[in-house]
């Protein structure tokens, strides 16, 4: 759908799925974590939040995200929280039946893997900095996307 003919409160209602959503929780669970000092907070974005490739209001939403890892990485390092954040590209989920044939194809296309991620390696991907593997990693964004490249290959 094109910006111009996207209402406000479709803009406010994605925005506040896929950023508020995810900053009220770690308000939550970063307080906890404060006093506890330590912890790892792992926010979900996604390749359109770096690429801008989709609606405005999704690819807003998720680049705020990408700030808010950022931010936050730098506010909770002194209580030993670690701030990361994945971003997957088109996944195997239910979001997948929304896109039209040519954007599933475009994508295929255009990934490396020439196929979309599973959930379980998005998890893996989640699995890792929650792990003391990433026991030196913060404010970072790990792209899970197949190899995609936005521009044509």
């Amino acid at each position: 759908m094109l910006f111009v003919m996207t209402s406000m409160e479709q803009i406010k209602n994605i925005f506040e799925i896929n950023f508020f959503s995810q900053i009220f929780l770690t308000q939550l669970v970063g307080r906890i974590m404060s006093r506890r000092r330590g912890g790892r907070i792992v926010f979900i974005s996604s390749m359109s939040g770096i690429d801008g490739i989709d609606q405005l209001e999704y690819s807003s939403g998720k680049a705020a995200i990408i700030c808010a890892t950022k931010k936050l990485a730098m506010e909770f390092d002194s209580f030993g929280v670690l701030v990361n954040a994945v971003a997957p590209g088109m996944t195997k989920t239910d979001m997948i039946k929304i896109a039209t044939p040519e954007i599933i194809e475009d994508r295929i296309k255009r990934t490396a893997l020439k196929r979309f991620a599973e959930p379980r390696e998005i998890a893996g991907a989640v699995l890792f900095f929650a792990s003391d593997l990433a026991a030196s990693v913060t404010g970072q964004i790990l792209r899970v996307d197949g190899g995609f490249n936005k521009y044509e290959m």
